[in-house]
């Protein structure tokens, strides 16, 4: 009996937060390598209204984005990087103001305030033309594979808070890496 009482708890509690994570995913990905390597895309249901809830509530949120470039060896030799990128959405909302301010630290981190939901939702999921990091010239006739992914995580929360607001952490997600292969020009 009691165990299956905690089995219910369990499955009530962890099915939204599996559910979530499977919608959660990339969309309308463009690659533009004229000047470099940069990256636009969209990421599309990365709000649930548990996750609403938690941002208006107070807590600061975090996407964490991570784009990659490989030369592809197969199965059984590693990846040779090409480019890389690693930059972060984050969003605090002032109850007092009554305003989300929105860090992007693509733009250097420039700080962007806004009082409509949607507005922030935009600027939290939308990713335009981001350079990524060239680590070696690619080469010309050559195919390569690019991926990208997004992570989900609430800040992480003074000591006390962390305890209490236990269950912000289950609202944490990572999409599926989205990958595109091509050959270089």
């Amino acid at each position: 009996m009691i165990r299956s009482l905690i089995y219910t708890i369990l499955f009530t509690l962890l099915l939204p937060v599996a559910a979530f994570s499977a919608t959660a995913e990339i969309d309308s990905l463009d690659v533009n390598f004229e000047d470099g390597v940069k990256t636009s895309f969209v990421v599309k249901n990365a709000f649930t209204p548990q996750i609403d809830e938690a941002i208006n509530s107070g807590v600061p949120t975090s996407f964490t984005f991570r784009a990659e470039v490989n030369l592809s060896h197969g199965l059984f030799w590693f990846d040779e990087r090409f480019a890389d990128r690693v930059f972060m959405h984050t969003v605090k909302y002032d109850t007092l103001k009554q305003e989300y301010t929105v860090k992007l630290d693509e733009r250097g981190g420039e700080v962007l305030r806004t009082a409509d939901l949607e507005e922030m939702k935009l600027l939290m999921s939308v990713v335009d033309s981001v350079a990524l990091r060239v680590t070696a010239p690619m080469k010309s006739g050559v195919k390569y594979d690019f991926r990208v992914k997004a992570e989900l995580s609430t800040v992480k929360l003074p000591f006390s808070l962390d305890y209490l607001l236990f269950f912000v952490k289950l609202w944490d997600f990572e999409t599926d890496w989205y990958y595109h292969s091509f050959t270089y020009r």
